[in-house]
């Protein structure tokens, strides 16, 4: 069905209007550049706010379910970055009968705030035309906002999947990020969407032609390339090279371990003026053929440090965690399965606290860590590599929560020998000690 500016919508008791397309003020402002769906702008005349409706293909209508939907609304606005989702709204037969009996498309469509917000892309455009100038510390500062932003998820086992520059938005005044576009997020907890296949990803930010975005590491590689995007808006010759929008096209990194990039030579070289330590990050990141080795987001986000005015721009959340359903689990087993294998098997998560260019001094050669010629680096296997704040705050989480699960379930421990309270406590205590000890001194976020 056609709509026009006319059209209104009566959605949970609130009236909106589709707003004009600019190019054509007949029709409505419809945005189908993503492929799987229609984003049809809308006004809210009683609250003078703009949302944006999410309109699925009718083959991902059954994709983005009240499950999936429910889980990010309790999971993502407790995180500092992601406050703005508690702002979604799930459209669904139940709560939105007459709505959808007249317009079936909008089954499982999402109502969300609208954001007119600069893109990467618009950014670089504006730079280049003059209209629009960048100070390194404007530049560092987003690049900390989106380190930590990401390195947040990846600490709650999250992981975006489509880390791109259509995907995260700058908000130029007031120095902050949204990222955006976060149905398809990765949580082992959630059943793997339909429309994600292999070659998932935007060009420019794949891993590789067989990347697939459903897994806890999806983001280190985007990620860190976008990190350094933003890092190199204040160099000419960065922005002149760059591709439209994204800085590489896929071609440059599907053939990144057999021939020269000149785009990433230009690149390596503005970040290396900046931070010795990030260009030997972005090295690793440029020839590491495994996804999982990549160094953790957090390791990004340790190296960058955060700005001054971080506690302002994304106060800490307080809410509780959810208590996790433990009827059939074996208390012993679960909390020391998730720590000591946390301790035995972390992560590769290089230590922030050791800089990057001292492995030179613990017998590496520099020239073949630095050798363009060798892309298969060896230099994965010259990183200490700990697992820092990550896992020590998964075991605590664990703790907490199995423990208040367990110990108040009665029904649990029938036909069991119940352990003691004191019992409990030694056991979560021993456990953490256990992974303290085979960790290198160091400051720890949490």
């Amino acid at each position: 069905m056609d709509f026009t500016p006319q059209t209104t919508l009566t959605i949970r008791e609130q009236q909106y209007t589709f707003v004009p397309s600019t190019w054509s003020p007949d029709k409505v402002f419809a945005d189908r550049s993503g492929g799987r769906a229609t984003i049809y702008k809308l006004y809210c005349q009683v609250t003078d706010t703009y949302h944006a409706l999410k309109v699925f293909k009718p083959s991902l209508t059954n994709a983005y379910d009240s499950t999936n939907f429910a889980f990010l609304q309790a999971r993502l606005p407790q995180m500092r970055h992601f406050g703005w989702v508690s702002q979604r709204m799930l459209l669904t037969a139940h709560d939105d009968a007459v709505l959808i009996a007249d317009y079936p498309q909008f089954a499982n469509a999402i109502l969300m705030p609208w954001f007119d917000l600069l893109k990467l892309d618009d950014i670089r455009g504006r730079i280049l035309n003059g209209s629009l100038t960048i100070t390194l510390q404007k530049s560092q500062h987003f690049a900390q906002i989106i380190a930590h932003a990401l390195a947040e998820l990846e600490q709650h086992e999250i992981a975006h999947g489509d880390i791109a520059s259509t995907n995260v938005l700058f908000d130029w005044t007031h120095d902050k990020i949204y990222i955006i576009d976060i149905e398809d997020m990765y949580h082992a907890a959630l059943p793997r969407p339909a429309s994600i296949a292999k070659g998932s990803g935007t060009p420019g930010y794949r891993f590789d032609s067989a990347y697939t975005s459903w897994s806890p590491y999806a983001d280190r590689f985007a990620g860190a390339i976008i990190i350094c995007e933003v890092l190199s808006l204040v160099n000419p010759e960065c922005n002149e090279i760059s591709a439209e929008e994204s800085y590489f096209t896929q071609d440059d990194l599907n053939i990144r371990y057999s021939e020269d990039c000149d785009r990433y030579r230009v690149l390596y070289r503005a970040v290396s003026n900046q931070h010795a330590q990030l260009s030997q990050l972005l090295h690793y990141v440029w020839n590491e053929t495994s996804l999982s080795n990549l160094p953790s987001l957090s390791t990004w986000a340790d190296t960058l440090g955060r700005p001054a005015t971080y506690e302002d721009l994304y106060p800490q959340q307080h809410a509780e965690p959810a208590l996790v359903d433990a009827t059939s689990m074996d208390t012993h087993a679960v909390v020391e399965r998730a720590a000591i294998e946390a301790v035995d098997h972390p992560l590769p998560i290089h230590n922030a606290s050791v800089p990057l260019h001292h492995v030179k001094e613990t017998g590496a050669d520099n020239a073949n860590i630095m050798d363009v010629a060798g892309r298969k680096t060896r230099a994965r296997t010259q990183y200490r590599v700990v697992q820092t704040d990550t896992i020590l705050q998964r075991m605590i989480t664990y703790c907490s929560t199995l423990y208040t699960s367990f110990i108040t379930r009665q029904s649990f421990w029938v036909g069991k020998k119940r352990p003691s309270k004191r019992s409990q406590h030694d056991r979560v205590r021993r456990v953490i000690s256990q992974y303290i000890a085979k960790q290198p001194t160091q400051k720890l976020d949490q």
